[in-house]
């Protein structure tokens, strides 16, 4: 027995000694306990580079993932299992799931107590900012755990939480865990981050745009009881904030629940994320639900900041949208859009099959009315509107069609596409207007229909509309690209487009109107247009409305061109017919004013022509110059020329008509009037004329004024034995007054030898008769002729006078016709002729 005592004192003595040798540690316990480490902590590399244990110490280096490097040192009581080690780990970074991640961390403590009882006490520098921290072993768990962190990096801690760093910035942390039990831990968190920022490039990586100001603070506070971790938070950003309440966690924190509140203050400063322009506040407020083992993440919520309410659904896999009653009037105010609605409201439905991909299918209906105080849509707004729209999604792409209805037009588009990933979008249309008047304020009437294609391409930020109409006949096109803008008019009715300006139709079949416009620039509205009017005027209709009378294939011709600038609308035309031209120069239009200002010129080679325009015949050529204003409001034409061997000149101020004419050729002015010509001179006259109340005055002034031979001269040579046609005047005036047909005039001559006078002599305008009386007085006797009848050849009678009487008397005696007038008549018969 002694002896096998003795071997075995001598055998533990052996190994002791081996064991605490330097060979002993380097060749068995070293790898020994590598070999442990490895099955113990199989998701890092533990490597011990020394182990040292004495009889009384232990001396332990080592690597952790080749990346930190710890020392631990000091005192040990084998036999009791207590410890006073001092400790320190040094490193340059750590490898997370094969990822090497730059951690710079230099920290310092103590293990001390017994192996069933230790205190683990440290402080030092990690993630860039200090810390110290404490907690208790005790039989292999972990309690009274209390950490302080002071401005750590916010993406080194999120990577070591295996959690993607889309945020960086400084963390405070304090950590009190009274019981770490996996079946039941306890105790409490309180963090708070400054100077925060999200990564822009990793989210946009995840289809998240954010805004240039991503700036961010947080803070908020954890409690873990009964196995569940609880909180709230909230995080601050320059444009919104974020309130999670009643945050809900397993012990495991792989599931999380909580309550939401997103409030952005400042929609202005996410135009740049979402590319359009915003203003105004919005919130929104839900439920979230994650789930880390299944990478599921749920969301449910709603808002009223668009009026009626919005809500939405994410289960993980769809997305639901739904829209009620939403208000149009203040989706416009957030879109920073003018006030075009004063009511309106929208409902609609988005499912999203697979939100990533963006397929699924959407329905909208609207209905409002426009803003009758905005002149943009202020015609529209006689008539309520409605809207709907429904359409699918796929491939980031929405095919769909809608429709706009109302009183006063159609509008439908089918075969739409947008696409999401460029912002360019086309479609066919169809546009249908029942009543144009209703739209163009009653400058055109009737139906309207268009239909074609439009394009938007998002990326050059570019519109294109192609379109064509048979409304007026012909064909009308319409294209747009976005910078030029052209309409086309071929073979159109003439007749069709004044039915639709509520005129009556002038033209015959076969008329044509052809016409091209350029806008260059619409914003700046610059472009140039031309046009041709060719056809033949319907002589019926015209003699039926108008009392005209054309000859048979009256044909006229207009073409014109010009420029548009702003506001300012310039062109030049003539005017070709069987009668004569008219050229107009130098026209400008205003727009913005709606006054023109224009140049005429009128020559008229045969003013015989004239007469189923004027009730008259004229004789003649003429030809005529002048200007053209219209203010606004009423007519203001001039115009000047060499006629009749003077001159001329008129002006016409809305309906008031006034004309000159200096040393014109009387009897050439009476033959143009195809009046008799009984006078010959010079002559200056004025008229003073309203068209609209048909009244004026006209005054006539000759100098060296003759009677031409007439019936009027040679009745007068009888009476005065006297040649009335050689007769010069020094002085002859007209003055009359007209009040509709009716003309009242006096008309006074003189010469050295005779006076001339008519006084309330009366022409009738419309039938060209004439009624007065001729008073003649010659060498102190006077003499009287009724001139009646039509203008173009009047009967003139004598008028019995005293002076008169005695003539007969006289002629009577001389011829002794006393004594034969019983006898035989004849004598007198020739007389009388003789005398008139």
């Amino acid at each position: 027995m002694k002896k096998l005592f003795a071997s075995l004192l001598f055998l533990l003595l052996a190994v002791g000694a081996v064991l605490f040798s330097s060979f002993g540690q380097q060749k068995i316990l070293l790898p020994l306990a590598n070999f442990a480490l490895e099955l113990k902590v199989p998701q890092h590399r533990i490597v011990l580079t020394r182990l040292q244990p004495g009889f009384s110490s232990l001396h332990l280096e080592g690597t952790v993932d080749s990346g930190i490097r710890f020392t631990a040192q000091g005192p040990v009581h084998w036999w009791s299992r207590s410890y006073r080690i001092a400790y320190r780990i040094e490193g340059e970074k750590i490898v997370v799931e094969g990822r090497d991640l730059p951690v710079r961390m230099k920290i310092h403590g103590r293990i001390e107590g017994e192996e069933a009882k230790l205190k683990v006490t440290g402080r030092g520098e990690a993630f860039g900012a200090p810390l110290d921290y404490s907690f208790r072993f005790v039989h292999k768990e972990i309690e009274g755990l209390v950490l302080n962190v002071k401005g750590a990096k916010l993406a080194q801690i999120l990577v070591l939480a295996d959690l993607p760093a889309y945020a960086d910035g400084r963390l405070d942390l304090r950590v009190d865990l009274p019981r770490l039990d996996p079946s039941s831990p306890s105790g409490q968190a309180i963090f708070s981050v400054a100077q925060g920022r999200l990564d822009r490039k990793l989210l946009a990586r995840q289809g998240l745009t954010l805004p240039a100001k991503s700036s961010f603070t947080a803070s908020g506070e954890l409690k873990m009881e009964q196995g569940l971790l609880r909180g709230e938070g909230v995080v601050t950003t320059p444009f919104g904030r974020l309130d999670l309440t009643k945050l809900l966690s397993d012990g495991s924190l792989k599931i999380f629940k909580a309550q939401f509140r997103l409030s952005v203050s400042r929609l202005q400063d996410l135009e740049g994320v979402v590319g359009i322009p915003l203003q105004g506040e919005f919130a929104t407020s839900g439920l979230v639900y994650y789930d880390r083992g299944k990478d599921l993440l749920q969301l449910r919520g709603s808002s009223a900041s668009l009026g009626g309410k919005s809500s939405y659904l994410y289960d993980g896999k769809a997305l639901t949208v739904t829209l009620e009653r939403l208000s149009l009037p203040t989706i416009l105010r957030i879109l920073r859009q003018p006030a075009y609605l004063a009511a309106g409201h929208l409902d609609g439905r988005f499912v999203l099959n697979d939100p990533k991909a963006l397929r699924g299918r959407y329905e909208l209906k609207a209905g409002g009315s426009w803003n009758p105080k905005l002149p943009g849509v202020k015609i529209l707004a006689a008539a309520p509107f409605r809207f709907e729209s429904h359409g699918r999604m796929a491939h980031r792409e929405i095919d769909g069609e809608s429709e706009y209805r109302s009183a006063l037009m159609t509008l439908r588009l089918e075969k739409s596409r947008y696409h999401l990933s460029t912002g360019s979008f086309e479609s066919r249309y169809r546009l249908e207007v029942p009543e144009l008047g209703k739209l163009s304020g009653g400058k055109f009437g009737g139906p309207f229909a268009m239909k074609g294609a439009l394009a938007y391409q998002g990326e050059k930020q570019r519109i294109r509309i192609d379109g064509q109409s048979p409304s007026f006949g012909g064909k009308a096109r319409l294209l747009y690209d976005g910078k030029l803008a052209e309409l086309t008019l071929d073979k159109l009715d003439p007749d069709r487009l004044l039915a639709r300006m509520g005129q009556p139709a002038l033209f015959v079949k076969g008329s044509r109107l052809d016409a091209k416009a350029e806008i260059v620039d619409p914003a700046e509205r610059r472009g140039s247009f031309d046009y041709r009017l060719k056809g033949e005027l319907n002589r019926h209709l015209l003699r039926r409305l108008y009392g005209i009378t054309l000859p048979k294939g009256f044909r006229i011709s207009l073409a014109g061109k010009g420029a548009l600038a702003g506001d300012r609308l310039a062109s030049r035309s003539t005017l070709k017919t069987p009668i004569g031209t008219l050229a107009l120069s130098k026209m400008l239009y205003r727009i913005d004013r709606g006054t023109l200002h224009s140049q005429y010129r009128l020559e008229i080679p045969d003013l015989a022509k004239l007469r189923p325009l004027t009730g008259r015949s004229l004789h003649g050529a003429l030809a005529m110059a002048g200007l053209a204003n219209y203010d606004g409001k009423s007519w203001h034409i001039e115009g000047r020329g060499l006629q009749w061997g003077g001159e001329y000149a008129w002006r016409l101020d809305d309906t008031l008509l006034r004309a000159k004419v200096q040393k014109a050729d009387l009897r050439a002015l009476l033959e143009t009037l195809e009046a008799p010509a009984l006078l010959q001179g010079r002559v200056a006259a004025k008229l003073r004329y309203d068209l609209a109340k048909r009244a004026g005055d006209f005054e006539a002034l000759a100098r060296g004024m003759q009677l031409t031979k007439s019936p009027l001269s040679q009745a007068a040579k009888l009476l005065l034995k006297f040649d009335l046609d050689r007769e010069v005047f020094d002085k002859a005036t007209l003055k009359a007054k007209i009040v509709g047909d009716a003309v009242r005039f006096d008309f006074d001559a003189r010469s050295p030898q005779l006076i001339l006078t008519i006084h309330q002599g009366r022409f009738d305008l419309r039938r060209q008769r004439v009624d007065a009386v001729l008073v003649v007085r010659h060498a102190g006797k006077l003499y009287k002729l009724k001139i009646q009848g039509p203008i173009s050849r009047p009967r003139v009678l004598p008028l019995m006078t005293q002076d008169l009487q005695k003539k007969i008397e006289h002629e009577i005696k001389k011829h002794h016709l006393d004594k034969k007038i019983p006898k035989e008549l004849g004598p007198v018969e020739n007389l009388i002729k003789h005398l008139f």
